[in-house]
């Protein structure tokens, strides 16, 4: 039992040893792989494409974003927008355990920002004259949820208590849509619970 115990252990440790030396050789090789893709002649390459898709999106608005939904996406986007009622819905859906984690995340998220918010303030000077730091919030923002493969409701919490907290009057929230074009029914209740 003993030798067994030995060899078992000598075993352990060249295979670990051996796994180490491998992720590490192919780390590098992950490493190398990314640096040939990212140099400055593929970069000129990926930026006039980007500025092409922006071109088109600027001048054909709602119609190029569905054109490269379906060219890169494989769906079409159709409606471009979720109702009211499918977002309550997918909060009136959700399993309550995940209602209750999301719940307790909104609060110490918004207790958290509650606490940044500047303080405005007025100082009159000895002549009537008037310094003032005012901090108002922007009327509308925007924030953009990934998607796709993945659900993100975190983000949605991360980026739309804040907006709330200062004050915008206004969130519009973007994501993509899986295979299918649907949003994820946790990040869309996430929505709902964010207002």
């Amino acid at each position: 039992g003993l030798f067994v115990g030995i060899s078992a252990g000598a075993n352990t440790l060249a295979a670990e040893r051996w796994l180490k030396e491998n992720n590490k050789q192919n780390a590098i090789q992950e490493l190398n792989r990314i640096s040939a893709r990212t140099t400055s002649e593929n970069n000129k390459k990926i930026n006039s494409i980007v500025e092409e898709i922006l071109k088109e999106v600027k001048n054909h608005g709602d119609q190029a974003v569905k054109n490269y939904t379906k060219k890169f996406d494989g769906f079409d986007p159709n409606p471009m927008q979720v109702s009211a009622d499918q977002i309550k819905n997918a909060w009136d859906e959700i399993d309550n355990n995940l209602k209750r984690s999301l719940e307790a995340a909104h609060k110490r998220i918004k207790t958290f920002h509650e606490q940044e918010i500047p303080r405005s303030f007025t100082i009159e000077g000895e002549h009537g004259d008037l310094v003032q730091r005012r901090w108002k919030p922007v009327k509308n923002a925007g924030i953009y949820i990934p998607g796709g493969r993945a659900a993100y409701p975190s983000t949605v919490l991360m980026n739309a208590i804040p907006a709330k907290v200062a004050g915008v009057e206004e969130i519009t929230m973007v994501s993509p849509g899986n295979k299918e074009g649907l949003i994820n029914k946790t990040v869309l209740a996430a929505a709902h619970l964010s207002g």
